[in-house]
């Protein structure tokens, strides 16, 4: 594959431009990469990547298999190549590689005639779209998907039969767990398994670790356990981490309060538009027709979302811990979790308006769950609220108000990874080592 990189009609620096590039290798696997520029932008380009030729737009040819335009500062594009060919026109917009007309095909996503509820859904590169337990997320464009969204690309079947010193961890949650901001590399769950297979390789273990991200975008705990039931009960993980509580928290505030009162229920607002959509009816004033979360009324109270948080985690780790998997809870960190924020985070995180409607909430919802979460009686918790006050303005830990950087997830990573290392590896280490020791 032959890909051409337009640069934008500004002076990007460096470090965004290979940014850019790692993106383009890491998910398009070219066979060769080519950068154009506007001619007054030629010399700048030239010195800041003076590994590369930069060429002129206008002197480009038209035999590119794809086309990737870099997004100006304000969200823009030079569209300069107005006649591209065969080509197929991508945008890099700061975190995945976005179609131009936001349509895909097989080759952009393999898995797109796999399954009904795929071959039934809109051919977008990202949305929620309908599956009968809950529902799917696409975000194509940041690195290999499995048929249901999720960020694994291990063979499944061939782990449900491994060997006795082989083991899986399974990580659930929303967005920030899927790793929103990061290459398939950059994840903190891909980074723990290379850290946990490193250290077993240092010591001389024939132990080794495959770790399967079945985070979704917008999973709130009942997701999770849906999942969990769904796609990983035949695998019988050793491990299970559930990294979540924004969405909980975040969605409890908004979700009926008859089923989150009376059933500890919380769900995506975005069913509410389906249901609508579904029966032909105008069901509330404030569904998702109120595109903008922010804007929606708080209806419940804290005592209730917290609550029905921590009754749906103690059921996921009861079912878990039924099938003799070890769980670990990692609430996961957000904007207030930054006091002292590098200048990237402040215009990241104010961006978001976080002072505005749900948003203001949120840390005097974690403030309570922290209170009670003691109560669950969970053996293994981790809090990345506090992990990440540790880090100074010398950190660029989030990318917006909930979202990891590559290196937040590094700190994510490096944090499991000290946790299972020191009070679970001993024993998965004598259950499968049997006494050798290489």
């Amino acid at each position: 594959m032959k890909v051409l990189l337009v640069l934008a009609a500004e002076e990007t620096p460096r470090l965004k431009i290979e940014r850019m590039i790692r993106f383009i290798e890491a998910v398009k696997n070219p066979d060769s990469l080519s950068l154009a520029a506007p001619g007054s932008y030629i010399n700048y380009y030239q010195k800041e990547l003076p590994g590369y030729q930069i060429q002129e737009i206008q002197a480009t040819t038209l035999d590119f298999d794809c086309i990737v335009y870099a997004q100006t500062e304000d969200g823009s594009w030079n569209t300069s190549i107005r006649d591209i060919g065969q080509a197929k026109v991508y945008v890099f917009d700061r975190r995945r590689l976005r179609k131009f007309d936001n349509t895909i095909d097989e080759a952009d996503y393999p898995h797109l005639n796999t399954h009904v509820f795929n071959r039934l859904s809109p051919d977008t590169d990202r949305g929620f779209y309908y599956f009968p337990y809950g529902n799917l997320f696409r975000d194509v464009g940041i690195g290999p998907l499995d048929e249901f969204g999720f960020r694994i690309d291990a063979n499944i079947d061939e782990l449900k039969n491994r060997p006795k010193d082989h083991k899986v961890i399974a990580v659930f949650g929303g967005s920030a767990a899927w790793g929103l901001w990061a290459l398939h590399d950059e994840m903190f769950t891909t980074q723990l398994q290379e850290r946990l297979n490193a250290y077993c390789q240092e010591q001389g273990y024939r132990t080794r670790f495959t770790i399967l991200n079945y985070a979704k975008q917008g999973d709130v705990v009942l997701n999770e356990i849906l999942a969990f039931n769904l796609f990983c009960w035949d695998i019988h993980p050793e491990i299970v981490i559930a990294h979540d509580g924004w969405n909980d928290l975040g969605y409890g505030q908004l979700s009926d309060s008859h089923l989150l009162n009376h059933h500890q229920i919380t769900y995506q607002t975005n069913l509410e538009a389906w249901s609508e959509i579904l029966h032909q009816e105008k069901v509330s004033s404030h569904t998702f027709a109120v595109q903008n979360l922010s804007d929606r009324p708080i209806v419940n109270f804290p005592r209730t979302i917290v609550t029905a948080y921590a009754a749906r985690l103690r059921q996921f780790r009861d079912i878990v811990e039924s099938r003799k998997c070890t769980f670990i809870s990692g609430l996961q960190p957000g904007y207030f979790s930054r006091p002292r924020r590098s200048p990237e985070e402040t215009a990241a995180i104010d961006s978001w308006e976080p002072r505005k409607g749900f948003f203001k909430n949120m840390p005097f919802l974690y403030e309570k769950y922290l209170q009670i979460q003691p109560s669950l009686n969970m053996q293994h918790f981790v809090n990345f609220d506090e992990v990440f006050r540790d880090y100074d303005a010398n950190h660029t830990l989030l990318a917006d108000v909930v979202h990891t950087t590559p290196d937040g997830e590094t700190v994510i990573a490096e944090t499991y990874d000290r946790l299972i290392r020191s009070r679970i590896l001993p024993n998965l280490l004598a259950d499968s080592e049997e006494d050798h020791h290489e």
